[in-house]
């Protein structure tokens, strides 16, 4: 074993990492572990985002001639709400589009809450549920 990631959401998965990490240090004599919070969207906000898209989608398609899918409307939504980044890959400098998935919980609050505000500027209509991640935020935060 010479590289691992793992995602730890249980007891039961820390007990591997454990023993993995062992065994990594039996092997190579030390391990690099680097740790990261688990602060990225959650799976609620990503849920809900894309039922947004798909309203969204089916909305704008009802309007107007021009016909978009989820994935348009995504790449559209980002361009508007979270630009662009340069990245360097190998000696090639790229401008590449940012990506919804390495968002923070904060930061895909905030992005969703752009998304919402341009829906309900150009009059569509999205499900919050009063359960979601999202509506529990704007709660409060609205406090």
């Amino acid at each position: 074993m010479q590289k691992a990631k793992y995602t730890v959401t249980s007891e039961q998965m820390l007990n591997q990492v454990y023993q993995d990490a062992l065994r990594g240090i039996e092997d190579h004599g030390f391990i690099k572990l680097e740790w990261k919070a688990g602060s990225n969207r959650s799976i609620n906000q990503n849920d809900l985002y894309w039922m947004w898209i798909g309203e969204i989608v089916r909305q704008t398609n009802g309007k107007s001639e021009a016909k978009f899918t989820k994935e348009e409307m995504h790449e559209w939504l980002k361009h508007e709400f979270l630009g662009y980044e340069n990245k360097v890959i190998g000696k090639k400098k790229l401008i590449t589009l940012c990506t919804t998935t390495k968002l923070t919980k904060g930061e895909m609050f905030y992005y969703m809450q752009q998304v919402d505000a341009f829906a309900h500027s150009h009059g569509f209509k999205l499900t919050i549920p009063d359960d979601s991640e999202y509506m529990k935020l704007k709660q409060r935060e609205n406090q």
